[in-house]
């Protein structure tokens, strides 16, 4: 990953871990490690990447040896599942809380199964489209327009698949432009007609920051869109304000 130079001075830099794994190894080069006062790790878990974890481990690994005691690293994660191990590893302490603002449930699906924590079925879903082989859109019927629904995918390609998929499937349903529905309505209101001045005010300030993609005329009409990497800075920043609202 080479080096980034850093400018002398007392400051605050932010940084994905590729960049801090730079930094650290050119500070470490200029002997400059010593003003180095604090180091804060958001996703701790992140370390048990395959491919950026690596780099993680090791950045930290040297922080710790080289100058152990000195630098204070703060490392948070919700998920990380060896608090203990990571604590002793860096030797620091640990604090946990099981607070949460809002109570999380949470459910494993398999097939069209919904098992508890116990791994115990507490109903099974029902297709609501025959395309909707791993019911999402079924799941997403059950609390969608009173609430929004997040579906997390495994790459920045199967992001817009998702989306594009949700789409098609609730276009069969309410119709292209509202004209000819071919499926029976599962959701608690008509997608196409709830916030629809909000959609359209949406769609408006996406053109008006330069977004080309054409994908958006299709899907934001049904209270579907994406956020991955590919969206820019102001794209980014209108979906996450159009999804709070």
């Amino acid at each position: 990953m080479g080096k980034m130079p850093v400018p002398p001075g007392k400051q605050i830099m932010v940084a994905t871990i590729e960049k801090a794994f730079a930094i650290v190894n050119h500070m470490i080069e200029e002997k400059r490690l010593d003003e180095l006062g604090c180091v804060v790790v958001d996703e701790l878990h992140m370390v048990g990447d395959g491919d950026r974890g690596v780099l993680l481990e090791i950045m930290l690994s040297k922080l710790v040896y080289l100058r152990p005691g000195a630098i204070q690293i703060i490392g948070m994660s919700a998920t990380a599942p060896n608090l203990k191990q990571m604590a002793k590893w860096l030797c620091a302490g640990r604090y946990t809380s099981p607070f949460r603002p809002v109570p999380l449930h949470e459910y494993v699906k398999i097939g069209p199964s919904i098992l508890n924590n116990s791994m115990k079925e507490v109903r099974r879903l029902v297709p609501v489209h025959p395309n909707d082989r791993d019911h999402l859109l079924a799941l997403c019927s059950e609390v969608c327009p009173t609430h929004s629904v997040i579906i997390f995918c495994s790459s920045k390609d199967q992001t817009t698949k998702c989306a594009d998929d949700l789409y098609r499937m609730m276009a069969s349903i309410f119709g292209q432009n509202g004209q000819n529905p071919t499926h029976q309505n599962p959701f608690q209101a008509d997608m196409l007609e709830y916030k629809k001045a909000d959609k359209a005010i949406l769609l408006s300030n996406l053109k008006s920051v330069g977004s080309k993609d054409s994908i958006w005329d299709r899907i934001i009409p049904y209270g579907v869109a994406f956020h991955n990497s590919s969206l820019t800075s102001e794209e980014r920043e209108l979906i996450e304000q159009g999804f709070s609202d």
